[in-house]
């Protein structure tokens, strides 16, 4: 495997992953979320040059579930809206049934 692939993992790797990676450390945890919700707002960004950037008056729609990769997403339009701070975010957030 390459030195710099990522694996992909189920939910539930990721989740034994992160349990030792952070071992309860809320801090850590904290800061792992802000930085890839940062990495995300950027990668946005930069992929929106691509269709001449976005409008000022751009309008987001921030999909969000329960969970970090929620949190995430939030840091993400959070770090967009700074950006473009005429732009728009409307947030849905979806809750679904466990099985």
């Amino acid at each position: 495997m390459s030195s710099f692939a990522h694996p992909i993992l189920s939910c539930a790797e990721a989740g034994a992953f992160e349990r030792r990676l952070f071992a309860g450390d809320e801090m850590a945890e904290w800061a792992a979320m802000r930085q890839a919700g940062a990495a995300l707002a950027s990668a946005a960004l930069r992929d929106s040059g691509e269709i001449g950037g976005l409008p000022k008056s751009a309008r987001l729609l921030i999909i969000v579930g329960k969970g970090h990769n929620g949190g995430d997403a939030m840091i993400a339009a959070h770090e967009i809206l700074r950006e473009q701070p005429q732009a728009v975010a409307e947030v849905l957030l979806v809750y679904g049934v466990k099985s």
